[in-house]
């Protein structure tokens, strides 16, 4: 799964670099009841991968993780249960973060413009940060990409999610 994973290069220009390894967490959406469980939990990924890359000189993260599933329909499922994880106003985070939450929007032409899936995407806000969660849901695989800026950083010298969540997606086509 490693060569589907977005690495600094695919970055140039913006600073980044590798970070720690993301943990699989599987504690409960922002919008879900306390104490549910997480998606993994409910729809067992067959395989998963993460990657976390960060620019610290601008205070940015950009954290995705890749799931596969045995099938189409677990995929979808596991899919269906982020969207409702995350549709709500506000939420509160597992450490205990509030957050307030942009109703989805649909970016499937901007991120899967091979036309192989859907995408959809949330803003995020809470004291501390800003963020964007564009998940994508392609036969057997469900990825997220969660992109966190600081409050105050300069967005000038960050990348557009949504062009990175493109090559992103394509990369996990090639691989």
């Amino acid at each position: 799964m490693t060569p589907a994973l977005l690495v600094p290069d695919d970055l140039q220009g913006y600073g980044f670099t590798a970070g720690p390894t993301p943990s699989d967490d599987d504690s409960a959406l922002p919008c879900a009841a306390p104490g549910s469980p997480g998606i993994d939990a409910q729809v067992p990924p067959q395989a998963h991968g993460g990657t976390e890359l960060d620019n610290n000189a601008v205070g940015a993260s950009i954290v995705q993780e890749i799931q596969v599933y045995d099938t189409p329909d677990e995929a979808a499922q596991a899919f269906g249960l982020l969207v409702d994880g995350l549709n709500c106003p506000s939420g509160t985070l597992p450490d205990g973060t509030t957050i307030q939450i942009k109703a989805a929007g649909d970016v499937t032409a901007q991120v899967n413009t091979n036309g192989l899936g859907q995408s959809t995407a949330w803003q995020l806000k809470s004291a501390q940060f800003d963020g964007i969660i564009v998940a994508t849901l392609s036969q057997s695989v469900a990825t997220d990409i969660l992109y966190l800026k600081a409050k105050g950083a300069d967005e000038s010298q960050l990348p557009n999610p949504l062009d990175v969540s493109k090559v992103a997606f394509q990369k996990i086509l090639a691989n």
